[in-house]
């Protein structure tokens, strides 16, 4: 049967997508996985022009950058007002856009608790604040920036079949720890149900970039054959991910293959979180 095959399971066709954080990583691997598989437009967003530029260039006129601060609610509106402005309408929305959150500055086995308590407490509150403000708060106000945009999808109809419009957010495997992304993703899920919206996100472990390089370094195998293999016992996979593991994934989810899927996180860590003791 035609409808089973992979081609149009996963057929991303004709659909318009903005991804948030979109120059570097993830985002990146996100936006050309889509532009690859014949998506109409996508719109990548980020703060630095020239690194948007430099991801979408080979992929002209279909990858389109698109600066602007997620941290910002008037930069939101104006980046969804071009959108509106070029299209009309899309069908997915990727809030992709993160930072990384302060790190524990000093080994817990080898110094005091008035050591740990005095390094820790010299780090800003706002440091903590920016986090949350940018990894939730912006995600939830990316959302309500594009929904109507995302409805317009919806109305349009244009993929071919009934696949809601969606919105994905890239929360991460500490999500199942210590982080509001999950939470946020079932509120959201539950919220757009009147709007025929789908929520969902990817929950990425260790994939090689600026930000995880420093934690990478703790555990990578030394004399290793690549120079990038990792100890088991935190990625049972011994490897970081790869572009073609989140292309896999953002397919998966955007097409006719995830069109049944609300409400749901998909891991993408080699293994990783089942290494860590009372992960919930």
């Amino acid at each position: 049967m035609a409808s089973l095959k992979a081609q149009t399971l996963f057929e991303v066709t004709s659909i318009v997508a903005v991804i948030t954080g979109g120059g570097t990583g993830i985002g990146a691997h996100m936006a050309r996985a889509l532009a690859s598989n014949g998506a109409h437009k996508v719109y990548i967003t980020g703060r630095r022009l020239e690194v948007l530029e430099e991801t979408a260039a080979p992929f002209e006129d279909i990858i389109i950058p698109l600066q602007g601060d997620v941290s910002n609610k008037d930069s939101l509106k104006q980046m969804a007002e071009q959108v509106r402005s070029e299209v009309g309408y899309i069908n997915l929305l990727v809030a992709n856009a993160g930072m990384l959150g302060p790190c524990p500055r000093v080994d817990t086995s080898t110094v005091s608790i008035a050591e740990y308590a005095k390094v820790q407490l010299d780090i800003p509150m706002e440091v903590f604040t920016d986090v949350l403000h940018v990894n939730t708060t912006g995600s939830y106000y990316t959302a309500l920036a594009f929904l109507e945009l995302l409805d317009a999808g919806n109305k349009k109809g244009n993929m071919g079949y009934q696949c809601p419009s969606q919105i994905v957010l890239t929360a991460s495997i500490f999500s199942f720890m210590r982080a509001g992304a999950m939470a946020l993703v079932k509120s959201m899920s539950t919220q757009y149900i009147p709007y025929d919206i789908r929520v969902n996100a990817l929950a990425p472990g260790f994939f090689e970039s600026a930000m995880t390089e420093n934690r990478l370094q703790t555990v990578r195998i030394p004399q290793a054959s690549t120079g990038r293999e990792y100890k088991k016992s935190f990625i049972p996979q011994q490897r970081t991910g790869t572009e073609e593991d989140i292309a896999g994934a953002i397919l998966y989810l955007a097409s006719r293959a995830g069109g049944y899927v609300s409400g749901s996180v998909m891991m993408l860590d080699g293994g990783c979180i089942s290494t860590t003791p009372a992960s919930y």
